[in-house]
């Protein structure tokens, strides 16, 4: 038997353990509780007179690697009779043995393993009796049976595995290309024996075949790929969006050797296509409101003129102004080796990449990590490929405004531009299909911005269902249903802003045999099925976020870098986001919605912008901070706020809920008047009003009565 770090008896007290002993290596010994370590010590010093002599003086039961001969002294139980010709041998029958612990154990001398006296407690000798039991009609030396050690769990059947195994009768040494369950025919052929008698041995199997069996079961067949014996690089990062150039950094700060590939733009599409044009667009837009409200700020008339082609220009300028912390160059410097090219995944660790002047390049390395990001998705409703569409993708090759816009989508991406293009001067209708825009928010906030987008002359229809585009007299028209009821509207541009689709191919993840559904499957650690290959960002989900792309990333790239030797479970508990509508949506954690579904019990405590003297200053006094709390405690369970600048704001509880800060410290805190972030504190301060300490100031308000005579 293989010991690890075998554990010696003190001497002078047979059956003892020490106190204490490293958790690897201790056998059987991890899985056993210290009262059953005691019992099976007691049990071992009352019974060492009385024990047999070691297995090496008694024939029949064999030491590790060595041959079994028969046991005269395996006697039937009463009333049985004793095993021969007539009665199958091979067969175990429960009770025809003596007590195992006299059959398998010698006596524990000093200095002796302790891991004897450990198989002498009554807990293993009754899993071994149910081995017995188990084995009664025919034995399978062929295929051993495997026992687990109930409570163990994996790691300490990767310790201390039970395996069965029947061994012959005297005279049955295997031949060569033999079984030691057999006989030896000639030639070392194997044959039956029909009075051999099974003993059961006690062993442990190879701690990384038993990892293989045992936790690697949903983990595809890597054999059919010859792995390098030696990486060119630690790390291939594909996809140079927010979670690859976070990834890459990431590696690179590490001093690993890492490679980032990318087909299109560095920067993906919150540089080029998202968060920076649609904010650059969305500022421009909110000038124009505020010139639109001049009289609201003590200004008698004024007036703006634009041409929309010099706002699309002015929203290209200032992606080209934040290029530069994206680009190769930078990344060069940082020691990251980027690559212009299309990447594909040939085998968990080579990639084979075609580089934009059309060479090719085989990459090897240890890991990879698929930030392949998303697109706009375009749902198939019929007609709409005849009549043209615009994405958040496309939207930025506008030159000329539309004197009609339909917006298919009440989501974040759909009411930002609605509103924009609104103030541009187009006239939008916004198609919801559920019963209200922004869905995911509450209903008060998702009622607050729609009232806003009406005053503006924006046409929101909600629980409107698209279902077919036309052109009709040379006309544009989408037909909707409506309770029932067709509506016709005609359009001269159509934005789709329903969701976003992972890439998912195009790079090698349906040959490779990577899991994929809506997104790239992952674990908690973000590996996919085969565990040197991560994902992040989009592609991986579950948020669509830049900012949780990179704080994905993070993971992604440690674990990457860093697996089997320490990894990082991914952390989703204080996730925000903020929809850059006018007024500013934002949120993080739970709202009453959610914490309503889940069941979830909450305590609420609201503070309205109108109160706060910097928002009434500002011309902006609407909106409201609400956060929510465990009942009759201060500790925050989500906050969403709506109003100017909601998405700054939104920071200071995210600190406090990432680093269980409550609202009574917010309270304390120091905000400087007058500014919108007092709004925390004032909401800090509903919730320290409904929680005061009445019978405290019930007799400070008798104290004070009696000081005043």
């Amino acid at each position: 038997m293989q010991s690890h770090h075998p554990v010696r008896a003190r001497p002078g007290r047979p059956g003892r353990f020490p106190r204490r002993a490293g958790r690897r290596g201790r056998g059987l010994a991890a899985v056993l509780p210290r009262g059953k370590r005691r019992r099976a010590a007691r049990q071992g010093s009352v019974r060492a007179q009385h024990r047999r002599p070691p297995a090496a003086q008694r024939p029949g039961l064999r030491a590790h690697g060595q041959r079994a001969e028969s046991e005269p002294g395996l006697q039937p139980a009463r009333g049985q009779p004793a095993a021969g010709p007539g009665r199958p041998g091979g067969r175990l029958q429960a009770g025809t043995a003596r007590p195992l612990r006299h059959r398998l154990q010698p006596a524990l001398q000093p200095g002796q393993h302790a891991h004897h006296a450990l198989r002498q407690h009554a807990g293993v000798e009754g899993r071994i009796r149910r081995l017995h039991a188990a084995a009664q009609v025919q034995p399978q030396p062929r295929q051993p049976r495997t026992g687990h050690v109930p409570g163990a769990g994996q790691r300490g059947l990767a310790r201390a595995s039970l395996r069965l195994r029947l061994q012959p009768d005297a005279g049955t040494a295997p031949a060569r290309g033999g079984h030691a369950g057999r006989p030896a025919g000639p030639g070392g052929e194997r044959t039956s024996h029909p009075d051999r008698r099974p003993l059961l041995r006690l062993h442990r199997r190879p701690r990384q075949q038993l990892r293989r069996r045992t936790g690697r079961s949903g983990r595809p067949d890597v054999s059919r790929w010859k792995k390098p014996s030696r990486f060119e690089r630690n790390l291939v990062v594909i996809g140079a969006g927010s979670a690859g150039l976070v990834t890459a950094y990431i590696a690179a700060v590490l001093k690993a050797k890492v490679t980032l590939i990318e087909k299109h733009r560095m920067g993906g599409d919150c540089l080029n296509t998202g968060c920076v044009p649609s904010k650059a667009l969305i500022r421009s837009a909110k000038f124009l409101s505020q010139v639109a409200r001049a009289k609201e700020f003590g200004i008698r008339e004024a007036h703006a003129e634009f041409d929309f082609a010099d706002v699309m220009a002015r929203v290209q300028r200032v992606v080209q102004a934040i290029e530069p912390h994206d680009s190769a160059e930078r990344y060069s410097g940082l020691g990251v080796e980027v690559i212009a090219g299309t990447a594909k995944l040939v085998s968990p660790w080579e990639v084979d990449v075609v580089r934009q002047d059309g060479s090719t390049q085989r990459l090897s390395t240890r890991s990879i990590v698929i930030t392949a990001g998303g697109r706009p998705f375009v749902p198939p409703i019929p007609g709409i490929e005849e009549t043209g569409y615009l994405t958040s993708d496309t939207v930025w090759a506008m030159r000329e405004l539309p004197r009609r816009l339909v917006v298919l989508g009440g989501g974040p991406i759909g009411a930002e531009l609605a509103q924009a293009f609104a103030r541009f001067g187009a006239r939008v209708t916004l198609i919801q299909q559920g019963p209200r825009i922004l869905n995911r928010e509450d209903p008060e906030v998702s009622e607050l911005v729609s009232r806003r987008f009406r005053d503006e002359g924006i046409d929101v229809r909600v629980e409107h269902q698209a279902k077919q585009f036309l052109v009709e007299n040379g006309e544009k028209v989408l037909v909707a249903e409506h309770g029932g009821r067709e509506v016709r509207i005609p359009f001269d541009a159509v934005l789709v802003a329903v969701g976003r689709a992972a890439n998912l191919t195009g790079y090698g993840l349906e040959e490779l045999g990577v899991k994929t559904s809506r997104t790239v499957g992952t674990n908690a650690f973000l590996q996919t099925n085969y565990p040197n290959i991560y994902a992040a960002g989009d592609v991986a989900g579950p948020f669509q976020f830049t900012h949780t792309a990179a704080h994905q990333a993070w993971y992604a790239a440690v674990n990457a870098l860093f697996d089997p030797f320490k990894k990082f479970k991914a952390d989703y508990s204080v996730i925000p986001w903020a929809t850059f509508v006018d007024p500013e949506v934002a949120r993080v954690g739970l709202n009453e919605q959610e914490a309503k579904e889940k069941g979830i019990p909450f305590e609420i405590s609201r503070y309205d912008l109108a109160e706060l003297d910097r928002a009434i200053v500002d011309a902006e006094a609407h909106g409201f901070v609400k956060v929510l709390t465990v009942p009759d405690k201060d500790k925050i369970l989500g906050v969403a706020i709506v109003g100017e600048h909601a998405g700054d704001l939104i920071a200071e509880y995210v600190l406090a809920m990432k680093h269980g800060i409550g609202l009574n410290k917010i309270l304390d805190t120091l905000h400087i008047y007058p500014t919108l972030a007092e709004a925390n504190k004032y909401a800090a301060g509903v919730w320290k009003k409904a929680h005061a300490p009445e019978r405290l100031l019930r007799w400070v308000e008798r104290f004070h009565a009696w000081r005043r005579g």
